[in-house]
């Protein structure tokens, strides 16, 4: 079975479930913290293509199904060891995040703090607290600069 079959088929699983929960589109979009439109998008129109591992975990949970049942991918057993939540360096992040904004008397939305914090996440969960703390100092500097070319 093609890639494209196997998308089409979990696009109309995903409906069947929802609809046996007795839920709706725009519930469980919002539900994931997207917007009204997203799940309907997804099942009816396929964009996007394949749900994002955020998105997937949560409509996992929201449907209470196995998350490989919601995409064609292997999720490798590593990769979920992998996302269990690096308390230390999320911390550091949200603090010098916080110290960043405080020195520069300056704000974000809270979408684009969560945004922040959550791109710099990815990128150095996995290091070793001395080495992310400094790329985390990095990439703040980059947002920084990037802010201010904008």
């Amino acid at each position: 079975m093609s890639n494209i079959d196997n998308t089409d088929e979990i696009r109309r699983k995903i409906s069947r479930l929802i609809s046996e929960r007795g839920l709706n589109y725009a519930q469980v979009s919002l539900k994931i913290g997207k917007n009204i439109a997203y799940i309907q998008q997804f099942i009816k129109n396929g964009s996007p293509r394949r749900l994002g591992e955020v998105e997937r975990k949560k409509l996992a949970q929201i449907l209470n199904v196995d998350e490989q049942e919601l995409t064609d991918l292997p999720i490798s057993s590593s990769s979920n060891k992998s996302s269990s939540l690096n308390t230390e360096i999320l911390s550091m992040i949200i603090e010098h995040i916080e110290t960043w904004l405080n020195n520069r008397n300056s704000t974000l939305s809270p979408h684009d703090k969560a945004e922040l914090i959550k791109l710099i996440y990815m990128k150095t969960c996995t290091e070793a607290p001395d080495s992310a703390a400094l790329k985390v100092k990095d990439f703040i500097e980059i947002y920084d600069e990037l802010r201010k070319a904008n």
